[in-house]
């Protein structure tokens, strides 16, 4: 237990593989007291990037975890002070590594954290959203695409379609349409 986890969660980081691709879902509200939440297991995710980094049949990591490294301006919970840092440095460690995928906030955005790795925040799923995203017209339910493509390219796709008014509106909803589209 090098991580002072205090509940067994060992069900709440895990890994999946799909032919060459590794997907690392971390638990970013892990607890190491009864009261401090927002804490990463960093030696597990250390472990599991390294040993990606050593499986040449692994060529693409993605990292999916609930809460963001780097904040969008708003206030709210996140990876308690000190490991988003770590958990940042190790990520950029990888050179496999092609995002960590993200939500918490009700908004989506995309953006570099401090050690350049590509962070996409997709937390506009229905919720009512946060802060700025909450604007007239600059808010919208959508998903994210994210394609890995045969080349090795990744491709990212931002959906989305207007946030009803009212907000709990049953009424039929326009489809979604193309927001972005960029490659990392």
């Amino acid at each position: 237990n090098a991580d002072s986890l205090t509940h067994d969660q060992s069900r709440f980081s895990f890994t999946v593989r799909e032919g060459d691709v590794l997907f690392i879902c971390l638990n970013t509200d892990t607890f190491i007291d009864t009261t401090t939440i927002g804490d990463v297991p960093l030696h597990w995710l250390q472990s599991k990037l390294a040993q990606a980094e050593s499986d040449d049949s692994i060529k693409h990591v993605f990292v999916l975890g609930h809460k963001p490294v780097v904040r969008p301006d708003l206030p709210g919970d996140i990876i308690r002070d000190g490991e988003e840092q770590a958990m940042d440095q190790l990520m950029a460690g990888s050179t496999k590594l092609r995002a960590f995928l993200t939500a918490h906030f009700h908004l989506w955005d995309c953006r570099a954290t401090p050690s350049g790795v590509v962070q996409i925040i997709a937390g506009n799923g229905g919720t009512a959203p946060s802060g700025q995203f909450n604007a007239e017209g600059k808010g919208y339910f959508g998903y994210t695409v994210v394609e890995l493509q045969a080349d090795g390219n990744v491709i990212v796709e931002n959906w989305g379609r207007p946030i009803p008014d009212p907000y709990a509106s049953t009424a039929p909803q326009p489809a979604a349409t193309l927001r972005e589209k960029f490659s990392l």
